[in-house]
């Protein structure tokens, strides 16, 4: 009875995420540059990234508009990377899967950000 009890406990968690996907809380520092005067500020921020290793991509809160491509993914790190020419725009960064370290960079034409988060793995609200 307790090893049933058990194994629907796992089933439930499982199947509050879809399968092949990495929901992350994270929270951190982020720092802006302006350009070209290089005015810098920072601030405490809570971000949302989720990670999808099945169509590898990243969702990387509201702070890029677009699912961002995974370049590499190794048993330590999953890296991604997208670069826009025709606007100047580009991200790029880490997700460490062990110590939930996370580090990326936003370019604009403006501005540059840098966000160093520390990320624990997410369960759905509801």
């Amino acid at each position: 009875m307790i090893a049933a009890l058990a194994l629907l406990l796992v089933l439930t968690v499982a199947a509050a995420e879809p399968a092949g996907t990495l929901t992350l809380a994270c929270s951190g520092q982020k720092m802006s540059r302006t350009l070209p005067n290089r005015d810098m500020s920072e601030e405490q921020v809570s971000i949302g990234v989720m990670a999808n290793l099945t169509a590898r991509t990243v969702l990387f809160g509201d702070a890029w508009p677009s699912p961002i491509p995974i370049q590499d993914v190794t048993e330590k790190t999953i890296m991604f990377w997208e670069g826009r020419p025709a606007d100047a725009k580009m991200v790029y960064g880490s997700i460490e899967r062990i110590s939930g370290e996370t580090q990326a960079r936003i370019k604009n034409d403006n501005s540059m950000v840098l966000y160093s988060l520390k990320c624990k793995r997410a369960q759905r609200m509801f």
